[in-house]
């Protein structure tokens, strides 16, 4: 790898890990209206579905995910969807709150699989974790 190389890839990442994206949203939206642990448990789904695409990456997969982009664009619209219907959800039960009734919580399973959901939809880790590392390998031999 050439120095030039070296420093676009390194501006890149740097330019990637400071733009906040859907993950950084979700995580600060379950946190300031559900709290620390809606937050946490946000947060691990999301680390869970980047692991998920690490192993495909991994595996030599990512060739199969490109091939069937369908899939993940159906995933995409799904996610988008869910975050749609718990946006309008919040947004009639905010009635409610005013009205001094208690919301019940949800299970915490659900802020997980958000979680999950916003990394699989996402397609900037796709993006990055579709970098074949081992071509850089072979540059430095």
């Amino acid at each position: 790898m050439t120095l030039t190389a070296f420093l676009a890839y390194c501006a890149a990442i740097t330019f990637a890990a400071a733009t906040p994206g859907p993950a950084v949203f979700t995580v600060i939206a379950n946190g300031v209206s559900r709290g620390f642990v809606r937050a946490f448990l946000a947060g691990l789904g999301i680390a869970a579905g980047d692991a998920v695409l690490v192993t495909l990456a991994l595996l030599g997969l990512v060739a199969l995910a490109q091939t069937f982009e369908w899939v993940f664009l159906i995933l995409k619209y799904a996610g988008a969807a869910y975050l749609m219907f718990l946006g309008i959800r919040m947004w009639r039960s905010a009635s409610a709150r005013s009205d001094g009734l208690e919301v019940t919580q949800a299970r915490l399973s659900r802020s997980f699989y958000l979680g999950i959901s916003i990394a699989l939809g996402n397609p900037v880790p796709r993006i990055h974790h579709a970098v074949d590392p081992r071509s850089q390998c072979n540059e430095l031999r």
